[in-house]
């Protein structure tokens, strides 16, 4: 039975699940609601809400929750009360959506938990009008949108009690498997009979990209938590992983020889296959390690590493009396392979009593780029937009890019009469526009076949329902 209910946590209580459970939870207990009191007419209000509070769903503290759902509330009721009296007085909504795309979208340059806020603000605007109708009371889709986004908030902040650190554990692990990847790719390095350098280099390149990005979305999260519970022995261990991940690549990554010119003094002995060996036992072990974090399991380091590292380095001694030329430059790769051994080694038997750690988490909380993730006062944000305001900026450019994308489509809806469900091309149209081509190229896709798809769904339940009439009348 134990192993069962391991297995259902470890395979379906993921990352993934988990992010959509507060999703989950809201739409059903708002359905529920509106079924049980006979508020059909506010289920659109209600439900966007909802979604909205998806929108700016940011991973944080519990503390940090709570600032983001306030924070969020009173942006959201300033959008829902400016979109409510522009609609009300005609054109007037075209202007003001567009101003405040432009100064929304530049909010981006204080941070991401500001952008992210700012886009779901922008959104709700977008939300007021497509439920808007000048015979209902302009405040009732704001207190309902606003009840909506109050609803998600707080079921969130409830899972985020019941997994606290699940994210941060399925991020780090993202992080190892990601790092292991990057080992494999080095490894095709020594391969003797693969001379494709220029296939490799790409391959190498892709790699450190991804885990490039799989760190930043650790760092970050790791940061949010220490800021509070750095004494926590599990947010220490979870630290000790980073920095030994971080060190990892650094050295990793460290050496960069010419290779080629390197490999044709030894095309023809053992010590190719044993880098390349090496190698391969260490992305093992990340990967191994990875395997442990999600399954909330104490890692243990084998031995094939440690008897593979030293059999490289009798090699290498070997070689080195009978007169191997550029002997340095192998030494230095396999001090580097013997120092992520034992980091790999040593990564559980770090000091629980916070003496070692706690300069790190220090440091960690300094980083520049954190602190360029986290702007606090009124100066410095104006002086981070400011920054900005030049074309130069992707920011910039972006803002007014997507200013005059809304300038288009909401002048469409008065233009052409179309009633408030013109709007859904104003949205449709804000989710499309990307900061950049290829980014924007593949959420028209995706949104192309989402729309397919819910049509398809949607069209189904009609016939469904129309099938189900007829057979009611006919019987």
């Amino acid at each position: 039975m134990n192993k069962f209910l391991r297995y259902l946590q470890h395979s379906w209580l993921s990352e993934n699940v988990i992010k959509t459970l507060p999703m989950f939870i809201s739409l059903n207990i708002a359905a529920v609601s509106i079924w049980q009191l006979g508020i059909s007419d506010f289920a659109m209000p209600l439900m966007l809400g909802i979604i909205a509070g998806g929108l700016v769903d940011l991973d944080n503290s519990l503390i940090g929750r709570a600032k983001n759902l306030i924070i969020s509330l009173v942006a959201f009721s300033l959008s829902s009360i400016g979109a409510s009296v522009s609609l009300h007085l005609g054109w007037l909504f075209v202007p003001v959506a567009v101003v405040c795309t432009f100064l929304l979208v530049m909010l981006g340059a204080i941070g991401q938990r500001y952008s992210t806020i700012a886009f779901g603000t922008l959104i709700v605007a977008v939300y007021n009008s497509l439920a808007y109708t000048p015979e209902v009371l302009w405040y009732h889709n704001v207190v309902m949108i606003l009840l909506g986004t109050l609803l998600y908030g707080l079921v969130g902040i409830l899972v985020y009690l019941i997994f606290p650190n699940r994210t941060v554990q399925e991020n780090l692990a993202s992080a190892y498997l990601a790092l292991s990847h990057y080992l494999l790719a080095k490894s095709a390095y020594f391969d003797p009979d693969d001379d494709d350098l220029a296939a490799k280099q790409l391959a190498l390149a892709k790699a450190n990209s991804e885990v490039m990005a799989a760190f930043d979305k650790t760092r970050v999260a790791l940061f949010y938590r220490l800021r509070r519970q750095h004494k926590q022995q599990r947010t220490q261990r979870m630290l000790r992983y980073y920095f030994t991940a971080q060190d990892i690549l650094e050295r990793a990554s460290s050496s960069h020889y010419q290779y080629h010119e390197l490999f044709q003094q030894l095309s023809n002995s053992d010590l190719m296959f044993r880098f390349q060996r090496v190698l391969e036992l260490q992305a093992a072990a990340c990967q191994k390690i990875a395997m442990s974090l999600r399954h909330r399991e104490v890692y243990e380091h084998g031995v094939r590493g440690e008897k593979a590292l030293q059999g490289l380095l009798n090699s290498l001694n070997y070689h080195q009396e009978r007169g191997l030329k550029s002997a340095y430059r192998w030494r230095a790769i396999a001090e580097n392979l013997g120092n992520i051994e034992r980091q790999l080694a040593q990564i559980e038997q770090g000091s629980s009593s916070g003496e070692h750690i706690e300069p790190l988490s220090k440091n960690f909380t300094k980083s520049h780029r954190l602190i360029a993730e986290n702007i606090t006062g009124l100066s410095n944000i104006s002086q981070a937009i400011k920054a900005h305001l030049t074309f130069e900026s992707q920011l910039f450019r972006h803002a007014v890019r997507l200013s005059i994308v809304v300038l288009l489509c909401s002048a469409i809806v008065p233009i052409l009469g179309f009633d408030s469900k013109g709007y859904w091309i104003l949205l449709t149209a804000i989710f499309v526009c990307q900061p950049n081509y290829t980014a924007t190229k593949t959420r028209l896709i995706q949104r192309v076949i989402g729309t397919i798809f819910g049509v398809l769904v949607g069209g189904s339940f009609e016939l469904f329902n129309v099938a189900l009439s007829l057979e009611a009348s006919l019987g």
